[in-house]
């Protein structure tokens, strides 16, 4: 779980880079804390008062602050951000495209939304794991359709999590070859069985 999450912030420290960025359902501001290390500004937001007075104690920063937030109503202006980050949050409502619309509200025109969620295919159908706090889960097809219904540009990546061995060479573009397997057996993992879904949406 640990890897999953570092995983996701840095790919979004890395694009945050100048930039004006929300961290929704931030829980303890791990995230938003590292986000500020490379933006401009972050606010962290999260419904929990008790979370975001406890993150406001921990982090410390010029250029970051948090506020109590629900994400189905959210207490800034229309275009506040250029990013929006939102990890693991939408399977958690019900009321998703409000969710959706709320975020693109407070994005700048042309603004990045960087949003992940479980597939309900990999992450619960194979597995039979139900997880109780998630209300919603989505399927690949319809988490595209919610997101294109609001974004011109939509750009889903696949996220897996394990111990893994990497040998690259820096001058190659080419996508890398992955294997799974044991001392049995090695063989290429089937093709669309990551948990996760990654996103950015934009509408440039």
């Amino acid at each position: 779980i640990t890897l999953e999450h570092m995983h996701r912030y840095a790919i979004a420290c890395h694009v945050a880079k100048g930039k004006k960025v929300l961290d929704i359902a931030c829980g303890e501001g791990y995230g938003a804390n590292l986000l500020a290390q490379a933006a401009i500004e972050v606010t962290g937001a999260d419904i929990n008062q008790e979370t975001i007075a406890a993150a406001r104690k921990k982090y410390g920063r010029s250029n970051l602050k948090f506020e109590t937030a629900s994400t189905l109503a959210l207490p800034f202006p229309d275009a506040s951000f250029d990013m929006v980050v939102s990890f693991e949050t939408l399977e958690h409502l019900e009321e998703q495209q409000q969710m959706i619309a709320e975020l693109k509200r407070v994005l700048r025109s042309g603004g990045l939304l960087l949003i992940s969620t479980p597939d309900k295919k990999n992450y619960t159908d194979k597995t039979g794991h139900l997880n109780p706090f998630h209300v919603k889960e989505l399927y690949r097809p319809d988490f595209e359709q919610l997101l294109q219904s609001y974004f011109t540009h939509t750009d889903i990546h696949s996220q897996y999590a394990g111990l893994y061995s990497v040998c690259c060479s820096a001058a190659s573009q080419d996508a890398p070859l992955v294997f799974s397997g044991n001392f049995d057996e090695l063989n290429a993992p089937t093709s669309g069985s990551a948990p996760f879904l990654i996103a950015l949406a934009s509408d440039n």
